[in-house]
């Protein structure tokens, strides 16, 4: 394996600690559901006759749903879960 190689696959494993470390804080975990709610991942963005607008919505979404891939499913329900419980 080359050195570029080696150094991608440790920043990536990187990352993914980084994410796993932030997600047993509370605090990073309503930041999430911020996140989400503010890239508009639990709504259409659909703009009826405005193909620029529906565009645009969709990049918005963009941020959030790399958020929610990177999630494991358990680590996405403490983020949902922590909203219901209050509401």
């Amino acid at each position: 394996m080359t050195d570029k190689r080696v150094m991608q696959r440790r920043a990536e494993r990187d990352e993914q600690d980084d994410l796993r470390e932030l997600m047993l804080l509370p605090s990073f975990q309503r930041f999430a559901w911020r996140l989400l709610e503010k890239a508009g991942v639990f709504r259409s963005s659909f703009v009826g006759g405005d193909p620029h607008a529906t565009a645009f919505n969709e990049g918005q979404r963009n941020p959030g749903l790399w958020l929610i891939a990177q999630l494991s499913p358990e680590e996405l329900m403490l983020v949902l879960k922590d909203q219901t419980d209050g509401r």
